[in-house]
């Protein structure tokens, strides 16, 4: 009995140390899960809307923590300003008239947060006499939530005519002193690189896209040299071609010359 207890002790004494240190503390547990029992209520962003608008904020994004059984309320300190609706953690700002209120929204009996809600009078878009729907600032967009011009469009536009008001003519190249690149010269360029002169290459267009006003001029541009070089060619072959049209005159002027000294050699002969 003495040894059985003796060889119980030992093995005890040489486990309890390893399962001591590797016993995880409660320290541990908590940076692990950080208690979500006590939730906060984060501040919640100024807001702005225009009369007759609305806005629907979850209200549940700006929890930190769980919810649990708390529930959500939420007052205006000028219902004539704007007026809230509360339906679980969907909370309806609806603007009524011109001006300022707080909304105070609560969690629970303790958490509380406010924030401002500025009503515009009318809107950023405003209707002219004659029915036409406009907008002096900002931009628009359509598919994209931060547009970075007047309107950006994520995806097709179908219209029947499109007129750009702002487009540079061409009408230089027709200019007197206009540096008209020879053909030659303008082979060479393909050959090396690949495009036409001032016309951007392909990858470059790919990757930062083709502003329609700017490539309307190089593109006119590249026909009004089209016609230079045509007009130079019907000239050069105009020159040929009055140059042939004297040499066949020539020729049938010898032609001419020939035969009626073929015709006094025959009468000879015929002397004879």
């Amino acid at each position: 009995m003495f040894r059985i207890l003796l060889t119980i002790t030992m093995l005890a004494s040489l486990i309890a140390p390893n399962a001591h240190a590797a016993a995880p503390s409660a320290t541990a547990f908590d940076n692990a899960f950080p208690d979500q029992s006590s939730p906060t209520l984060r501040t919640i962003p100024a807001q702005i809307l225009a009369v007759g608008g609305e806005l629907e904020l979850d209200l549940s994004t700006y929890v930190n923590g769980m919810i649990g059984t708390l529930e959500f309320g939420a007052t205006t300190s000028d219902a004539e300003v704007v007026t809230e609706s509360l339906s679980g953690s969907k909370l309806t700002i609806t603007a009524v008239a011109e001006g300022q209120a707080q909304i105070t929204v609560t969690l629970g009996e303790s958490m509380t947060t406010t924030f401002t809600v500025t009503v515009q009078a009318g809107s950023p878009w405003s209707v002219s006499d004659a029915g036409n729907v406009y907008r002096l600032d900002g931009n628009v967009g359509i598919g994209v939530d931060d547009p970075d011009e007047r309107l950006v469009v994520d995806g097709r536009i179908k219209a029947e005519e499109i007129r750009l008001e702002d487009v540079t003519p061409a009408d230089y190249v027709f200019d007197e002193d206009y540096d008209l690149m020879s053909l030659d010269a303008l082979k060479e360029h393909i050959r090396e690189r690949g495009h036409l002169p001032g016309i951007a290459p392909g990858a470059q267009m790919e990757a930062e896209g083709v502003s329609v006003g700017r490539m309307q001029t190089r593109l006119l541009e590249k026909v009004e040299e089209l016609m230079l070089y045509t007009i130079d060619q019907h000239r050069t072959l105009a020159t040929q071609r009055m140059f042939i049209d004297e040499q066949e005159r020539q020729l049938a002027a010898q032609q001419r010359y020939i035969d009626s000294l073929e015709r006094r050699l025959s009468t000879l002969e015929k002397v004879r």
